[in-house]
């Protein structure tokens, strides 16, 4: 481990420096994690195993970024947080979403059918099970959504019109 000695008011102390990671176990719980992998599983046709594992053929790099995709467009997740998941470093989350944003914009005709039917499948099914949504633009100019709370039927019926 890295040591390091500094002298305050004339003592001299030598310090330890450890790196402590975050614990982000609640992520693989996170239900529109589960939800993004299940969706890219069924479209892609890998198993949710198989899309967090190591494996690197083509057909499944692509189902795992996107996969990484979803995660990062739909919801406040940090690169790290979703890194987490997939048990890789956040570089590779950044380079994943990157990669998926130029498919989407070149509308690559190998993959942007199965990326499209994975966004469109993600929104029916967020909105079915009322996970709001809206959009909005981080500071670095990026589209993100932002998870609003839902109103119960109580809350909306007394607003006034």
């Amino acid at each position: 481990m890295p040591r390091k000695t500094i002298t305050l008011d004339g003592k001299v102390y030598r310090l330890t420096l450890i790196s402590v990671k975050p614990d982000y176990s609640y992520m693989e719980k996170d239900e529109r994690v589960l939800l993004a992998l299940s969706i890219v599983s069924e479209i892609f046709g890998r198993t949710i195993q198989d899309i967090r594992g190591k494996d690197r053929t083509s057909h499944l790099t692509n189902a795992r970024h996107t996969a990484i995709h979803l995660i990062r467009f739909n919801t406040l997740f940090s690169y790290d947080e979703i890194a987490s998941v997939f048990k890789v470093e956040h570089q590779s989350v950044i380079h994943a979403c990157y990669k998926i944003e130029n498919y989407i914009r070149n509308q690559d005709s190998r993959y942007y059918p199965y990326i499209s039917k994975c966004n469109q499948t993600f929104k029916q099914k967020t909105n079915e099970e009322n996970f709001v949504t809206t959009s909005s633009f981080d500071k670095f100019g990026k589209l993100r959504r932002i998870p609003l709370p839902v109103l119960s039927d109580k809350m909306e019926s007394g607003k006034k019109s």
